[in-house]
């Protein structure tokens, strides 16, 4: 085989469940030039044979002799890789059969951009539509509370990976943590279309030990970005937005703090932070109750970006929360 256009990797531990179902995915793609590099790393159930299971040349098999982890897994399969491209996939998804054909065009047509995701829908236990930020500002400012690229939906180009590869420290977070470190640098964008069915059950990064405080650590490098005098109490405040045990005035305090350093920094686009930290504020509002006073104190953020509240999803859990 020639050089592909697209290396997809896909690594897998333990994934008979779902496993045919990801693969089957991928070798239905409208865009068939790619090499598939499936890495078993370390199963010990049903994995192997399933992925022996299938003849088709695009398919590279590989197997850790141990069980390495994702992170370095991952590593493995970007040194292994030979396209141009480098796409994601998890053996527990699914993604619609015209998602590499939109990547790629989207890609040719914004030759700038280095790595590009998309929407996606959930399904299992519960099921919606998640819209993600469109615009490198955008995804820039959501990164200052979650990584705004969904992991098994990006596809970006190759020497984004090659040049800066996943860290080993973040198992569980490996995503964000490479966003993070790549966002001054390279330039990231969403297609505004859905591209995966991202499955949703029981086992997720809640049962990696110490995924939340690695993540609260990816927060807290955006936070210094922009406000590098922020004290440990007010990250405090801001890696645990949604805690009860810390007060709403609190909150405010913090979030007021970032919109105000930001205006000496210029680190993130003052609008687009505005926009985020409102719809974090409706956020802390449902977690305190959803009463007047909560909402009159949020409006101290939201003020300085009232379009946030017509947002589809901010309007709904509004009303949610008022007809309570």
């Amino acid at each position: 085989m020639n050089n592909p256009k697209i290396s997809v990797i896909m690594p897998v531990y333990n994934g008979e469940k779902y496993l045919k179902e990801a693969i089957n995915s991928i070798l239905n793609q409208t865009f068939t030039d790619f090499e598939f590099i499936i890495i078993n790393d370390g199963s010990t159930d049903n994995t192997e044979n399933i992925i022996l299971s299938y003849d088709d040349e695009r398919i590279i098999y590989i197997k850790n002799q141990e069980n390495l982890k994702i992170s370095k897994t991952l590593n493995k399969g970007i040194e292994l890789a030979k396209g141009e491209y480098i796409a994601r996939m998890d053996a527990d998804d699914i993604s619609i059969p015209k998602r590499f054909e939109k990547q790629m065009s989207f890609m040719q047509k914004n030759p700038k951009v280095d790595v590009c995701g998309g929407w996606l829908k959930t399904f299992g236990y519960r099921r919606r539509t998640w819209k993600f930020p469109l615009t490198h500002n955008e995804i820039k400012a959501f990164m200052l509370f979650s990584p705004a690229l969904v992991h098994p939906c990006v596809l970006g180009k190759r020497a984004f990976f090659t040049r800066l590869k996943y860290s080993d420290k973040f198992v569980g977070t490996e995503d964000y943590e490479l966003w993070v470190r790549g966002v001054d640098k390279y330039t990231y964008a969403n297609i505004p279309q859905v591209l995966l069915k991202y499955r949703l059950h029981h086992s997720t990064t809640d049962d990696i030990p110490d995924a939340n405080e690695l993540a609260n650590s990816c927060k807290t490098v955006m936070l210094m970005k922009c406000a590098n005098d922020m004290g440990a109490d007010d990250i405090d405040v801001l890696v645990n937005l949604l805690s009860k045990n810390i007060t709403l005035k609190d909150k405010i305090r913090v979030l007021d703090t970032i919109l105000n350093a930001n205006k000496v920094s210029n680190y993130f686009n003052q609008k687009l932070l505005s926009k985020v930290l409102a719809l974090e504020v409706l956020n802390v509002i449902k977690v305190h109750g959803c009463s007047f006073n909560a909402f009159k104190e949020g409006l101290k953020i939201i003020k300085h970006s009232p379009f946030s509240l017509f947002s589809e999803r901010a309007a709904k859990n509004l009303i949610k929360c008022f007809l309570k």
